[in-house]
């Protein structure tokens, strides 16, 4: 073969690999072949989803696995969106749910405190250290309290886990 040829066919196969590479660039999807990351937009109530959930009132992060909840079942990332969740593909495949709440956690929301005013305590709904609402006023000297009360007071305030502690709280004063 003379040069010329080899040349020539050297040539063609190198603008047949370059016309066949400008084809799969160029080359339209069909329904069919769409990608399945588009099909997993949507939770189905079989998806185990990851659930985060930021209190600003006590600044903590809750985190579940959950599964067929109905907040989230057959619905699809942007209806999510809509309803105030952050919605993604996490590590390992799982879709993860974000959501900032206003307010307090569930277990933070169930505290009371006490804290110094002018005349006596105030009873605070919420953690020490969060300005909850007010749920009433008791006129005491703060020196008739416990001792470990007074330095609690000192620094923030006396936490109580529940209403229920609060109350109990509330009917040793009774006693001073």
């Amino acid at each position: 073969m003379s040069r010329a040829k080899v040349f020539f066919y050297a040539v063609l196969c190198v603008l047949m690999l370059f016309v066949i590479s400008v084809i799969k660039e160029n080359a339209v999807i069909l329904p069919e072949e769409i990608p399945a990351e588009t099909e997993s937009e949507y939770i189905t109530s079989e998806m185990p989803v990851k659930v985060e959930q930021y209190f600003s009132g006590c600044h903590h992060l809750r985190s579940d696995i959950i599964e067929a909840d109905i907040r989230f079942a057959d619905k699809s990332f942007d209806e999510l969106s809509i309803d105030g969740w952050y919605v993604f593909h996490g590590q390992d495949g799982i879709v993860c749910a974000y959501s900032e709440e206003e307010g307090l956690c569930p277990d933070d929301n169930e505290k009371f405190h006490f804290r110094k005013y002018d005349e006596g305590l105030v009873i605070i709904h919420g953690p020490v250290g969060y300005d909850g609402a007010v749920e009433g006023r008791i006129k005491i000297d703060i020196k008739k309290l416990p001792q470990l009360w007074q330095q609690m007071l000192e620094h923030g305030g006396v936490e109580f886990a529940n209403r229920d502690e609060l109350i109990v709280a509330l009917e040793s004063l009774d006693e001073l």
